[in-house]
């Protein structure tokens, strides 16, 4: 039981892995291996992908194994990139590493009503108002949907 999500994206490691630390990797597996339990797999050393970007998965550790990730390997590496998310419900977000940290970023639902005071303004022709509008607007939806992990 339990929401499924589909994963798609990269994280780009920089410098690669050497050919030492890719094969004692605990990140290593390949797509779909069953006995795998991390929401995330290095792909040839040079980049995480998530488990199986074709099909969705129960991605409940999805941020925790990111974190792990740069925690295990992330010394003296550069690791960027985003993975977009996808679950059962609607809910949309990304996981997007950046300066070796994860923060994860939820798509922001716009309702008509929300609209009304910038839709307002904008009829006013009102260059202040319409700015005024449009930062309170933009505020309020920034405030409810950013996660720093």
């Amino acid at each position: 039981m339990g929401y499924h999500t589909l994963v798609r994206g990269e994280i780009k490691i920089s410098p690669p892995l050497l050919p030492e630390e890719y094969l004692t990797s605990p990140f290593r597996a390949e797509a779909g291996d069953p006995y795998y339990e991390k929401t995330v797999r290095l792909e040839n050393g040079g980049s995480l992908v998530p488990y199986d970007e074709d099909k969705p998965f129960k991605a409940y550790t999805l941020v925790a194994d990111i974190t792990g990730f740069i925690a295990h390997h992330g010394a003296g590496r550069r690791i960027e990139g985003t993975f977009t998310c996808q679950e059962e419900d609607g809910t949309n977000w990304r996981a997007e590493v950046k300066c070796g940290r994860v923060l994860c970023v939820y798509a922001a639902e716009v309702w008509p009503e929300d609209l009304a005071l910038l839709k307002q303004a904008i009829h006013s022709g009102d260059a202040a108002r319409i700015a005024a509008a449009a930062v309170a607007l933009v505020e309020a939806l920034e405030k409810e949907h950013y996660q720093q992990r």
